[in-house]
Formats: C-alpha cells, structure tokens, sequence
C-alpha cells in the first residue's frame, strides 16, 4: 500500500515537471495532448488506487513518448489557433489586434 502511494505520488509528480518544462519552452500541443491522456486515464480508472497507479504511470510513459517524438501541427493550423486566440484576447481586453496572416 505504501509502495503504492509512493509510485503514484512521484510519477504524478515527474509527470506534473515534464509537462511543466514543455510549456516553458513552447511545446503546447505536446502540453495539451499530455493533460488530455492523463484526465482520460485519470477518468478511465478512477475509483481505485490500484487503477489510479496504472493511470499515472501509463500517462508518464505517454509524455516520456511525446518528449522525444513531439506532436507536429501543421502551419495552416498553428496560424488559425493563434488567430483565434489573438481574437479572443482583442475581446476580453477590448483592444483592436490584426491577425496574423496564413
């Protein structure tokens, strides 16, 4: 039970600094597909300890994967999500911003 504890708190928090240190140096999509697998695997075995290790530890494995062979997002995309946010970001602060052009 311990041992347990002690698996699914430090590969928590590994995980928690791999997807930590892709944000600082701009790897989002990696970021978000990495949050998106660990709320899924969080979700699928909730109810158990014994499911919530296997969960932690699959989703670290899974970003260990992504850090050495990111998610590649095509320029048409990586333009049309930026647009979106820069428009969002026009509406809450209520400032004129031009997008950027694909």
């Amino acid at each position: 039970m311990v041992m347990t504890l002690l698996l699914v708190g430090t590969a928590t928090a590994f995980n928690a600094g791999v997807i930590l240190h892709k944000v600082r140096e701009g790897r989002y999509a990696d970021s978000l597909v990495d949050v998106g697998v660990n709320v899924m695997l969080s979700t699928l075995y909730a109810g158990t300890l014994g499911g919530m290790a296997i969960a932690m530890v699959a989703s670290l494995i899974f970003s260990m994967y992504l850090w050495f062979y990111p998610v590649e997002v095509p320029e048409r995309i990586r333009v049309n999500t930026y647009n979106f946010f820069v428009r969002v970001y026009a509406f809450v602060t209520r400032r004129t911003v031009s997008p950027m052009r694909a």
